[in-house]
């Protein structure tokens, strides 16, 4: 009762330590485990959280909770060819379970799979139609397979549900510049980087719009901000 008192509090490293006190390996009760892998999740130890949740599945096969989240701390970790099966298990569990669609078309995305990061994000969208986020991936999706009109329709999706995100504002102006409307791409990279000054990402595609602009001295400084930014 304390580890989970702490845990509804927030304040994950008291919880965890009470949890360890209850010998989570020794335990018969599922949730012991699973709400130790929630509050290591919390504090992003991913790898920990991982095999907390194995042993709640351990205790219960059919937990789809600890399934769900051993995918998240996989994917959290980028081992998406790990999380794939730990996803579809999930759904073989509970074919409804509109999280693990969404999962599986991060996953599906990351590995290259587009066709099927495609179907899996749509098959979210059925279930929750107004989500920003999905039609964010849904839109990189669009764009990996070169659909602008689709990727530029789901984005505008994206910003009227959450106008100000600059992620989706990011993506929108490289879709335009795509497309070939470098004005229009300049103007919403910009309001990108006015709601979230260091997004590498946003300086990269500025330094693309403006060296097809010709401005190649701008282009070059918004070259050099973004690997500032992420050196690699």
């Amino acid at each position: 009762l304390l580890a989970q008192a702490y845990q509804h509090l927030g304040q994950f490293q008291e919880a965890i330590i009470e949890y360890k006190n209850l010998n989570i390996k020794k335990s018969t009760n599922k949730l012991i485990p699973f709400n130790f892998g929630l509050c290591l999740l919390e504090i992003g130890d991913n790898n920990s959280a991982f095999e907390a949740f194995q042993i709640a599945i351990k205790l219960d096969n059919s937990f789809v909770a600890a399934w769900g989240n051993l995918s998240i701390a996989l994917t959290n970790e980028d081992r998406y060819k790990e999380a794939l099966p730990i996803t579809q298990k999930v759904l073989e569990l509970d074919s409804n379970n509109a999280t693990a669609y969404l999962k599986l078309g991060e996953i599906y995305k990351n590995l290259g799979q587009y066709d099927q990061a495609l179907d899996a994000i749509l098959q979210f969208l059925q279930f929750q139609a107004d989500h920003p986020s999905a039609y964010r991936n849904l839109s990189a999706i669009y764009v990996e397979l070169g659909q602008y009109a689709l990727a530029l329709e789901a984005i505008l999706k994206s910003l009227e549900l959450q106008p100000d995100n600059p992620t989706a504002q990011m993506y929108l102006g490289g879709i335009y510049k795509n497309l070939g409307q470098l004005d229009e791409a300049l103007v919403v990279t910009l309001k990108s980087l006015e709601l979230e000054p260091d997004q590498a990402g946003a300086y990269m595609n500025l330094g693309g719009i403006y060296n097809d602009l010709g401005q190649h001295a701008l282009a070059l400084k918004a070259t050099l901000k973004s690997l500032e930014l992420q050196p690699d």
